[in-house]
């Protein structure tokens, strides 16, 4: 009788932790599973027959640094002094210049083609050197900041030029709605997590924050500033923040440093969209992230505070890779209207749409 109860109690030993094992892999799986529908075809390329923003070098002087430096600016089709427009800063990669946002990206193109078909209001798109190394006259790859300086020039001196230089600068340049409300941050790898670590630290100066593909350098889970918070004070940036957007390729050798990011956002129920697609650390992912957050930002549907009226660590259960209902892999996307945030990229897929959200987007917009 003894032998028998001991062999029960292994099986079940053992069983339990099969089945603890398989409920780790399918969590797992769960989340690497692409989150929104792909972008329709030719969404980055550029189209002849709509209106084409205007794209110009800039150049400013930095007090901070002490330096004169380089940066482009797009302002939309129309653009006129006469019309105040809300502002997207968007920040490169390790060892690039402010060009690979539309040179290895095309984000002009991207952005050309939602206004034009009514995806997102007209904005100002600002495109700064992110490595305080690079200057007007100092562009050379082997003065770039890098292992040899612990990425000296993307961290503390950048973040100051940005807000002390580069900001006030575009703000006095342009006709801009110069407040938190209308200005967001997103970047890719390096700029990744240098949006994520200006912008969650600077809540007075952005109301939406995006990292797509971050890179090390990621405050707490990139691996270089472990011993850094993600986010200084949780109070305020639930009250603050309308949208912040966690974005990585699922075949990207860095996707651990965006997984880790969307796990602690989970935990403690901080509102954000964690977007994951079958991409690897490349332009084709940049572009994807840039159609999709570009769609979520500025629309009034995001109001002040908004973000907080459901409850903390409340989650939108979809099935699928999408809205598959034979499938039951959890995804991630918080909202205050998940419905609706998900019904554009419905739409675009060929998915039916119900009527009902779409009408109340357009009421709403």
């Amino acid at each position: 009788m003894r032998n028998r109860c001991l062999y029960i109690l292994t099986v079940l030993t053992v069983f339990c932790h099969i089945c603890l094992a398989q409920a780790d892999n399918a969590s797992s799986k769960a989340g690497t599973v692409p989150t929104f529908p792909d972008p329709p075809a030719g969404f980055n390329l550029q189209r002849n027959n709509i209106p084409h923003g205007k794209m110009t070098v800039v150049q400013y002087p930095s007090k901070t640094l002490g330096k004169r430096r380089e940066m482009s600016v797009y302002t939309p089709p129309g653009y006129t002094e006469n019309r105040k427009y809300p502002v997207l800063y968007l920040l490169h990669g390790l060892g690039q210049d402010y060009r690979q946002w539309t040179e290895w990206c095309q984000a002009d193109n991207v952005i050309d083609n939602l206004i034009a078909d009514g995806k997102m209001q007209a904005v100002i798109m600002v495109f700064p050197n992110c490595d305080t190394r690079l200057t007007v006259t100092d562009t050379a790859s082997s003065g770039r900041s890098g292992r040899a300086d612990g990425f000296e020039g993307y961290g503390k001196p950048f973040e100051e030029d940005l807000l002390k230089d580069i900001i006030p600068y575009i703000d006095s340049h342009y006709s801009t709605i110069s407040n938190r409300e209308h200005r967001a941050l997103a970047g890719l790898s390096m700029g990744g997590g240098q949006s994520l670590n200006i912008g969650l630290y600077h809540l007075e100066t952005f109301a939406y924050v995006g990292g797509f593909s971050s890179a090390p350098n990621t405050n707490k889970f990139g691996g270089m500033y472990t011993n850094v918070p993600f986010i200084p004070d949780l109070k305020a940036a639930r009250e603050q923040l309308k949208l912040l957007w966690i974005g990585c390729g699922n075949k990207d050798g860095l996707f651990g440093i965006s997984e880790k990011a969307h796990q602690y956002l989970s935990g403690i129920g901080m509102p954000h969209v964690w977007n994951v697609d079958t991409n690897g650390h490349d332009n084709t992912e940049w572009d994807r992230n840039l159609y999709l957050f570009a769609q979520q930002i500025f629309i009034q549907q995001h109001q002040p505070g908004r973000l907080q009226t459901f409850a903390p660590g409340q989650v939108r259960l979809l099935s699928g890779p999408f809205l598959d209902a034979q499938r039951t892999d959890e995804k991630y996307i918080l909202s205050m209207d998940p419905d609706r945030l998900l019904a554009p990229f419905q739409q675009d897929a060929g998915i039916p749409v119900k009527k009902k959200i779409m009408a109340a987007g357009r009421a709403g917009a």
